[in-house]
């Protein structure tokens, strides 16, 4: 997909490829020894989470801007990614050309989101809230939604704690905190509903 995206960029006579990173680690690194106008940040990182990594990058290299790239909802995690601090979000499954689109209206300083969730985000803007999108999962904190991602994938509870670098006690704690949230669910329960929601934004 990197790669892919790589050279669609290059096709491109506006743009030069600074650099290409496959975690949070080595983007970090990057940002440290290259100037960036802009970088495509995925959501699912191998070593962390792409939302972490853009707060961080808006903390510390403000003049980066960001967009943000997955496969998931974006009335999930579009509405978590500007938040977070990313200049647009891009659905995965949009075609090639809408990335360079996305990149060259963030470059310039404006926002690149759906007509969709440019209207949520209006509408959570108006109501003075920052976490009342809809679905069953926006009652959920980023790290409990990225364990119930994992869980949805069919991760075990160790699995995921190695996984995340947390404890296997950390991880129970989440999922008792989800149970709660989701109206009370059973573990089993809790499974069943990440792995359909998984599929769904699969």
């Amino acid at each position: 997909m990197r790669e892919a995206m790589a050279e669609r960029l290059k096709s491109a006579t506006d743009f030069e490829i600074g650099g290409e990173a496959a975690g949070v680690r080595q983007a970090l690194n990057f940002l440290t020894e290259v100037e960036f106008t802009a970088a495509v940040i995925d959501i699912a990182l191998p070593d962390g989470n792409g939302l972490d990594l853009i707060r961080r990058m808006s903390r510390e290299f403000p003049a980066v801007r960001t967009l943000a790239f997955s496969m998931y909802d974006e009335e999930v995690y579009g509405v978590r990614a500007i938040q977070a601090g990313a200049s647009g979000y891009l659905n995965k499954h949009e075609p090639s050309v809408k990335l360079t689109e996305a990149l060259r209206t963030i470059i310039r300083g404006d926002y690149f989101v759906s007509a969709s969730l440019g209207q949520k985000l209006i509408g959570m803007q108006s109501e003075g809230s920052r976490n009342g999108f809809a679905g069953d999962e926006s009652c959920l904190s980023d790290r409990e939604l990225e364990i119930y991602g994992l869980i949805g994938e069919g991760l075990a509870t160790r699995e995921i704690a190695e996984r995340l670098h947390l404890s296997v006690h950390t991880i129970d704690t989440h999922r008792e905190h989800m149970k709660k949230k989701l109206g009370n669910l059973t573990g089993n329960e809790l499974n069943r509903s990440a792995i359909l929601w998984r599929v769904e934004n699969a």
